[in-house]
């Protein structure tokens, strides 16, 4: 999954870019990322990685 989300920064140099990225993501990919918003915990599920 880290794999995946330096290829969703990698490509994310604009704004639009890192949302084309962020629509197309499955719903695992999806449902994650909500989950990590819910528990106000990116930053730090991120620093973990």
């Amino acid at each position: 999954m880290n794999k995946f989300y330096q290829k969703l920064t990698a490509t994310s140099e604009s704004h639009d870019a890192y949302w084309h990225n962020l629509v197309s993501l499955t719903g695992l990919e999806l449902a994650t990322l909500a989950v990590l918003d819910a528990k106000k915990s990116w930053s730090n599920w991120w620093a973990a990685q």
